[in-house]
């Protein structure tokens, strides 16, 4: 037993983002984006979907400003890109069209959502909007890959 543990238990920790990850995230994002000639919105948010942050860049439509988040809430909340939500709800799990009400937040259920792990724990998740789906998931992917670097 621990000294002021009555029941001889310690309580769990886990892994969380920190700022610095997330920049250098959004960076890795950024130069994709450019790369790319993509103008797009990116978030960052933690594991329980709330921001951490986000850049609109220059050139980026309105509606990607809550779509980015979105996506990227859809993917820490659900544990899973947010593509994967996009596919089962155009095979026929029409039943997950209500996630966004029983989640109680905004969510978008389709592609740009990836969700970030560390040591098989979700720690949050990156959402990018403005161009085809495509594109959104391969410069949310540039972030992923720089966070998986983070970690070796």
């Amino acid at each position: 037993m621990e000294d002021g543990d009555p029941v001889g238990r310690i309580m769990k920790q886990k892994p969380v983002l920190e700022q610095t990850d997330v920049e250098i995230i959004i960076n890795a994002c950024c130069q994709a984006a450019l790369t790319s000639k993509a103008n797009v919105s990116i978030a960052v948010v933690d594991d329980g979907g709330n921001l951490m942050q986000f850049l609109r860049m220059d050139g980026a439509n309105l509606a990607s400003v809550e779509v980015a988040p979105a996506k990227a809430r859809t993917a820490a909340l659900t544990g899973g890109d947010s593509s994967h939500v996009e596919q089962a709800i155009s095979s026929g799990r029409t039943s997950l069209l209500s996630l966004q009400g029983v989640l109680s937040q905004t969510c978008a259920l389709m592609a740009g959502g990836l969700v970030l792990c560390h040591e098989d724990v979700v720690v949050g998740a990156i959402g990018v909007s403005g161009m085809t789906p495509e594109l959104d998931s391969f410069v949310a992917n540039a972030g992923l890959q720089m966070f998986q670097t983070l970690q070796t």
